[in-house]
């Protein structure tokens, strides 16, 4: 695992790799039709979101935290401009997975979204992820911040 001043280093690198400022991060689990459940580091900055994880995990976030070796790196990111994002909610485990099993189009998720009826008991029984869709996806990221993620791409 990496010391506190090589995971500073790390993010002061991709910040000027990026040209700027990274506004927040955190573990994900992120899923998308047709893909492997990947778990990897989200993080937003003015102008992109960002999803970079490692191409040959499957990990859940906890064997992330606990295990990760020095030498797995992130070798793929998944960059979302953020003008691109058509709408972000918190959206039900039971809803987004069904979304996602059967490979919807983010047009049908966002009709299907504005018609569903918010349940602040049922987000805490089931659970909630970070809906994202864009003109071509829908994404959904499992963080242990969902809500401060929301806030941030509001």
């Amino acid at each position: 695992m990496e010391t506190r001043e090589e995971v500073e280093e790390y993010w002061e690198k991709k910040a000027l790799e990026l040209g700027e400022r990274i506004l927040y991060k955190s573990i994900a689990q992120g899923y998308q039709a047709g893909v492997p459940d990947r778990t990897g580091i989200l993080f937003l900055t003015g102008q992109h979101l960002f999803f970079e994880y490692g191409s040959g995990s499957r990990k859940s976030i906890l064997e992330v935290l606990l295990t990760r070796r020095k030498s797995e790196g992130l070798d793929q990111v998944l960059n979302i401009p953020r003008k691109d994002i058509r709408m972000v909610e918190l959206v039900n485990h039971g809803p987004a997975k069904r979304w996602l099993r059967k490979g919807l189009d983010p047009e049908s998720i966002m009709i299907s979204w504005k018609q569903a009826q918010p349940s602040t008991v049922r987000n805490f029984l089931a659970g909630t992820y970070i809906g994202i869709c864009t003109d071509k996806n829908f994404l959904a990221f499992d963080t242990p911040s969902n809500r401060e993620w929301i806030t941030r791409l509001s």
